[in-house]
């Protein structure tokens, strides 16, 4: 049974980088803000192993390597954040 979980990012002004563990090979729902803190909501089959997936945040006009897949965009009163998922570390992609 598939089932939507939301997946919180760590804090703006922190390190950019999360390591998220979800059930298989997820799809991509929706990418926002919730109090402050950018998310991730994957639909996940939860009878799945976990996987671990590494998921980039990145401020508008700094460098995006090419191996990084874009998830969404959110935006925070002044500022755009862009949420990546960096290929070169996982073996599966987040489906969109």
């Amino acid at each position: 049974m598939r089932r939507v979980f939301k997946y919180p990012l760590r804090p703006l002004g922190q390190t950019a980088h999360t390591t998220i563990e979800v059930p298989g090979q997820p799809t991509l729902a929706h990418v926002d803000m919730q109090r402050d803190q950018v998310c991730l909501w994957l639909e996940v089959e939860q009878a799945s192993k976990p996987v671990a997936y590494s998921i980039e945040v990145v401020g508008t006009g700094h460098p995006v390597p090419d191996a990084y897949m874009h998830l969404g965009s959110v935006i925070d009163r002044q500022f755009v954040w862009h949420v990546y998922q960096d290929l070169r570390k996982d073996q599966l992609s987040i489906k969109k």
